[in-house]
């Protein structure tokens, strides 16, 4: 992970995270777009 960290950028390491725990979020039928947007924003 430090060398995906290096190799991409902070922001970059951020969204793939991000867009990875929409996945499985979806996946378990848990992600409503005003709550992830409410988790990760933080309004």
């Amino acid at each position: 992970m430090k060398l995906l960290a290096f190799s991409f950028g902070h922001q970059d390491v951020l969204f793939a995270l991000f867009f990875f725990f929409f996945l499985v979020g979806e996946s378990l039928g848990m992600a409503d777009p005003k709550c992830v947007k409410r988790y990760v924003f933080g309004f």
